[in-house]
């Protein structure tokens, strides 16, 4: 690469400094202002006097209706002013009446290629007086400066120096002579104003000054690459440049010669709308030619600083490159894909593409008219995966790609591409890795301690030891960072779209972590996270723990999740579970659902994972006190209920749908009730069991009518007398020994009600024994009863168990619990 210039050169002489200024003269603009008042004024009662005009050239001047007599040139003798009427006079005695330099007219402007930080100034020498004559011995010049435009209007030749940078420098010149000043040091892609003022051997400098404004370059470009090269373009990347010299965009042009690059004819070129994007592709190259490059930075302007020249072979049009233009993987199933585009239009006798493939970068290229076939190995150790890729029936397949399975976890596969025609011409190759990783399982047996002043928790957890596939680490015992580089400890005050903040780091080694506790009044919620070294690679799910020692299984939507309390919470340990393994409970939302049916907009199913296989475990035996808090999120747009993930063409208006919880059996779905909240956007309830629950809006009866907020008499029930003895009243909440269903039934149609377990064997059949009204509630409402007993009338196992009652066409199922 040839650091590069941008400009024409010229040399300018600023007299009287005895030294020759070179510059580069990238591009000047002027600027021409009207004839001004050279002088300082002289001041009468009523008139304004200019001591001369620049159309004068130094002759007499006038204002109003008091002229100088011509006759006094340079020196006047003055009347005795104590004498004079007049209300102006001259003193007694001689008077020196020095001439003012002119002011400067027009300066120009132009950027020095050499640094962004340089503008040179250029401007032609006035004479006294604005004339064109007169020689300026022992002068000097003045140059106000500055990058807000706000602050142009206060130069002027008395002004203070605090508001801009001002430069001043000795000068001897004639007028009419050239001059020129760089100003040096500036900021790079920035806008400058200036102007300059002559001034005499006692700094009597000139009255005003014309305005020069214009921008330094921006930075250079850094490390550009040249990414990959057709038959008929070129493509370039390369990286910002520094943060106070951001360009505005920035531009490759192409050329057949270097000259050519600076004065022309370029070949093409291209530009970004923009100073954000970092790769350009330059194309109308002819193949099989050599071609020259620069990359350039431009300013707001769109003035540019070319950084470098690069020099390349375009191939010969009978080989076909490849432009890779999407790689996808999938860990799970160790396989990655590659996918690419043919150029248009395509070259005769193509052959379709080779594929090496490298557990290392690859450096070495197909050797032309040498034929290759899969599994023969490049002097790298590149192996060829495929030959006549992207061909089906001898003919190119528009959208061709590459597919390798097998890979191996954990490690990095290079690839690189090469179209090839019959003849066995091999294009320039594009080359590409993808790093095969999974992340670490979520941390599993999540327990809380709360220390006896009640000061700290310590949360633990079992080590982790596989990824979120099962694969095990190969040293569990010390994991490396394709593995397991440590936990992060998060913070939250409340779980409905959680702010969660990062309190600590841990190594992979922990296995605890001690927290402070919650203020008074106040409950922290505490998630694990583990990672990998794989930056933004953290585990896919993580359970939280709270400062009252209840676990919970969170969502993706930041809202949905379940309640694990704290006297069951050693279900997830491997002395607490039927698995004997430490367990994660895991929210997996469930799209499928919610295409099936348009009334459910919420999926999610609830279920515990062993570690380290991350296997389900199926049909868990729950505690026998098992009862949970659900929750279930739902999204709001424009006042509508929308399904998660998926479009619905006619929405349902929230004030009008009736939404409930349901837990999927495998058959029906049961229902949950459910309480709806419209400020958080969720609907909670209680359930006795984990699986697939659902939020989705009631289908309303069109005969009968059962509501189970207000139509049941408990949800719960002891069905022991004994267990009831000590309260007063038998029918408080906790403490009833049956369940009244009271349903509306106006056609009295056929119906009937059973209880199942929740694996769906049928438990028993209701009755309308110990009904509230003595049987019936008559021709209307319909009352069937449950008292806890099965078919063979012994009290059932406490547990969660499903109602069904059925009126005609119409079936409403839901849960009760039986407590003992």
């Amino acid at each position: 690469m040839n650091q590069r210039g941008n400009g024409n050169p010229f040399s300018a002489v600023l007299p009287g400094t005895g030294k020759g200024l070179f510059v580069f003269a990238l591009f000047a603009m002027f600027f021409s202002v009207s004839s001004a008042r050279a002088g300082q004024k002289m001041i009468g009662s009523t008139d304004d006097i200019p001591r001369n005009l620049i159309a004068n050239a130094g002759g007499i001047s006038s204002g109003g209706s008091y002229v100088l007599d011509g006759s006094m040139g340079e020196f006047g003798v003055s009347t005795d002013p104590y004498s004079s009427s007049s209300s102006y006079s001259f003193g007694p005695g001689l008077e020196n009446v020095f001439s003012q330099p002119g002011s400067v007219t027009a300066i120009s402007t132009a950027a020095l290629s050499t640094s962004t930080g340089t503008l040179m100034l250029t401007w032609t020498a006035p004479g006294f007086d604005g004339g064109v004559s007169g020689t300026t011995e022992s002068g000097y010049y003045r140059i106000d400066y500055s990058s807000d435009p706000a602050q142009e209007a206060q130069f002027g030749p008395t002004a203070t120096t605090n508001y801009a940078f001002v430069v001043q420098f000795p000068t001897a010149t004639a007028a009419g002579q050239a001059q020129s000043y760089t100003l040096q040091n500036l900021a790079p892609n920035t806008t400058y104003y200036a102007k300059v003022y002559l001034g005499d051997e006692t700094k009597f400098f000139a009255e005003t000054s014309s305005t020069a404004s214009y921008s330094t370059l921006a930075n250079l470009p850094v490390s550009p690459v040249l990414a990959g090269v057709s038959y008929t373009s070129a493509t370039f990347t390369w990286s910002f440049p520094a943060a106070s010299g951001t360009a505005a965009a920035f531009e490759v042009t192409a050329a057949s010669q270097t000259a050519q690059l600076y004065n022309g004819p370029v070949v093409n070129s291209a530009m970004t709308s923009n100073g954000g994007t970092l790769q350009l592709t330059v194309s109308g190259l002819l193949p099989g030619g050599t071609y020259y490059f620069n990359l350039a930075s431009l300013n707001w302007q769109g003035l540019a600083n070319f950084e470098t020249v690069i020099e390349t072979v375009t191939p010969a049009e009978s080989i076909q490159p490849v432009n890779l233009v999407s790689v996808s993987s999938a860990p799970l199933a160790r396989t990655i894909t590659l996918t690419w585009t043919w150029f248009s239009p395509t070259p005769p006798n193509q052959n379709g593409a080779l594929v090496l493939v490298s557990s290392m970068p690859i450096s070495a290229s197909p050797v032309n008219g040498q034929a290759y076939a899969p599994g023969d190995v490049l002097a790298d150790g590149s192996v060829v995966a495929s030959t006549e890729t992207g061909l089906a029936a001898g003919v190119l397949i528009s959208t061709p790609s590459f597919m390798k399975a097998g890979l191996t976890l954990d490690a990095t596969e290079y690839f690189g591409i090469y179209s090839e025609n019959t003849l066995n011409a091999y294009s320039i190759g594009v080359t590409t890795s993808a790093a095969l990783d999974l992340p670490p399982l979520a941390p599993a047996g999540m327990a809380a301690t709360i220390n006896p002043s009640a000061s700290s928790m310590t949360i633990t957890w079992a080590q982790v030891k596989s990824k979120t596939d099962g694969t095990m680490f190969p040293d569990p015992s010390a994991p490396d960072g394709w593995a397991l580089s440590g936990y992060d400890v998060y913070r939250s005050t409340g779980l409905i779209r959680p702010s969660w903040v990062l309190v600590s780091t841990l190594p992979a080694s922990a296995v605890s972590d001690q927290e402070a506790m919650a203020p008074a009044g106040l409950v922290y919620y505490y998630k694990i996270v583990s990672r990998d070294s794989f930056p933004g690679e953290t585990t896919d799910a993580a359970m939280a723990v709270d400062t009252e020692g209840n676990l919970y299984a969170l969502d993706s939507d930041n809202i949905t999740r379940i309640e694990i309390p704290a006297n069951i919470a050693n279900m997830v340990q491997p002395n607490g579970n039927s698995s004997g393994e430490p367990l994660l409970i895991r929210a997996v939302d469930q799209p499928q659902d919610i295409v099936a049916s348009p009334y459910i907009f919420k999926s999610v199913n609830f279920e515990p994972y062993q570690a380290p296989s991350n296997e389900e475990v199926k049909n868990m035996a729950l505690p026998s006190n098992a009862m949970f808090d659900l929750a279930l999120g739902y999204q709001v747009q424009n006042g509508q209920i929308v399904a998660e993930g998926v479009a619905r063409s006619a929405p349902l208006s929230v004030s009008n749908v009736p939404l409930g919880l349901f837990w999927y059996n495998g058959q029906q779905n049961i229902n949950a009730d459910g309480t709806v909240d419209t400020v958080n956007q969720e609907v909670t309830g209680q359930v006795g069991m984990l699986g697939d629950f659902r939020l989705q809006s009631y289908v309303a009866p069109a005969d009968a009518s059962f509501d189970p907020s207000s139509d049941m008499s408990t949800k719960v029930i002891t069905p022991t007398v004994e267990s009831c003895s000590w309260r007063s009243n038998n029918s408080e909440h906790g403490c009833d020994d049956h369940v009244e269903f009271n349903f509306g039934n106006p056609q009295d149609l056929n119906y009937s009600g059973e209880i199942y377990d929740v694996r769906g064997f049928h438990v028993a059949d209701m009755g309308n024994t110990g009904c509230s009204n003595g049987g019936g509630l008559g021709t209307f409402k319909v009352c069937l009863t449950w008292d806890g007993r099965g078919s063979n009338g012994e009290i059932v196992a406490r547990g969660v168990y499903i109602y069904e009652i059925k009126v005609g066409g119409q079936t409403w199922t839901g849960t009760v619990v039986v407590i003992r």
